[in-house]
């Protein structure tokens, strides 16, 4: 009988984001006796900007089964962020001609991931994709990601309608997966830290009210992202009481601006507070003492309903994503800033709209292990010739 032969896959990281949802098949992966696996660590991990989050994953799991990559992320403006597509490429092509990898499993919508995985496709490593069919109105992302579902071979989605979207992109329906959020199954097994240790490390004091901020830049449309930030920050001004925390936001188009503005509010707010990088167990941990979310971030959209408090979600950047009922949508407007921070907090909206069926919005159990036990079957299939699929016929 001859040996097994073991596969080469990669896994490819490039936010603190995306870490934190493939924690749990990265731990699969890594485990593993059939794969042979690497993790990829580039974009904004490498970056002191963004917290060098690469720090944290070499912690994690030690310099043996990594690939750093640096693509050299610091700044936010148009010909920079080019320049990091230009450069996702060929470093991309130079470790793909010396390491031959049997898949790459590449999540989400950013710009560097389009360059990656185009650059895939060039080597001819087949794609495995996750959280394609979802849709950002607000955000270029949004054409990133299609475009990433066209580059893919097999399709891990969360939802029947993402399935569906994804089926419509003319992708073959046997290669797609409904297999639920990795996010919330991460936010549903991690531990918490408790509010005394979480005061005393960060050195942050709760108060009668907390809420947890995230904003990130509006790149498509014709939303300003400065009238976003003022009508927050004079909302914000009008609790009482209150203690918030930022956390700043990632490498898109005009970041640099919407960080700018974030340290001022905070140096200028004695129980305002931001942070690089908080991590998934602290990010957590604080939610589930915070009342509220609020922002434009996919978190609040996704993953934050399953710790059973309400998001606040201003302006236009998640329009078209899923949703359930603890969520309440505002236009940039001081006023409708605060009504829907003040609805978020009424017992009747509480006992009504964060429910046990909110909690588990895109949520299906061991959504990580699915994933892990399809790749293995996928990864024994003769070939993975991508066949464009007619819809209309």
């Amino acid at each position: 009988m001859s040996k097994y032969k073991l596969k080469n896959v990669a896994i490819l990281t490039t936010s603190r984001a995306d870490y934190s949802i493939l924690r749990n098949l990265i731990n699969l992966c890594k485990s593993s006796k059939k794969l042979k696996f690497k993790l990829i660590v580039s974009g904004q991990h490498m970056s002191k900007k963004y917290g060098n989050t690469f720090n944290e994953i070499e912690s994690d799991y030690g310099k043996k089964n990594l690939i750093k990559i640096n693509l050299n992320v610091s700044r936010s403006n148009v010909e920079f962020l080019i320049q990091v597509i230009q450069n996702a490429g060929k470093k991309f092509s130079n470790l793909f001609t010396k390491n031959k990898f049997d898949f790459i499993i590449l999540l989400g919508d950013r710009y560097e991931t389009l360059s990656i995985a185009i650059t895939s496709v060039m080597h001819e490593i087949p794609i495995i994709h996750i959280n394609g069919g979802e849709k950002t109105l607000g955000s270029t992302d949004d054409m990133f990601r299609h475009c990433i579902t066209k580059l893919s071979n097999y399709h891990f989605v969360s939802c029947k309608k993402y399935f569906n979207r994804v089926l419509q992109l003319g992708e073959k329906k046997s290669n797609i997966f409904n297999v639920g959020s990795l996010g919330v199954e991460a936010f549903s097994k991690s531990k918490i830290i408790t509010k005394s240790e979480i005061e005393k490390r960060l050195k942050i004091k709760f108060s009668k009210k907390n809420y947890v901020i995230c904003i990130n830049a509006t790149t498509y449309g014709n939303e300003n992202i400065n009238d976003l930030l003022k009508n927050l920050f004079l909302a914000l001004n009008e609790i009482k009481d209150c203690t918030t925390i930022f956390t700043l936001p990632n490498s898109d188009l005009n970041s640099d601006i919407i960080t700018e503005k974030i340290k001022h509010f905070c140096n200028t707010n004695k129980k305002a507070f931001y942070f690089k990088n908080l991590g998934h167990l602290y990010f957590k941990s604080i939610l589930k003492i915070c009342d509220a979310i609020i922002g434009n971030s996919s978190s609040g959209v996704i993953e934050v309903p399953s710790l059973g408090i309400p998001t606040i979600n201003i302006g236009i950047r998640q329009e078209g994503r899923e949703r359930t009922s603890s969520i309440i949508d505002c236009k940039i407007n001081k006023k409708k800033i605060l009504n829907a921070i003040n609805k978020s907090q009424k017992i009747k909206f509480l006992k009504s709209n964060v429910t046990k069926k909110s909690r588990k919005f895109l949520y299906k159990k061991n959504s990580s292990k699915k994933i892990y036990d399809k790749i293995l079957d996928i990864l024994e299939a003769k070939t993975h010739l991508k066949e464009f699929v007619d819809v209309i016929k």
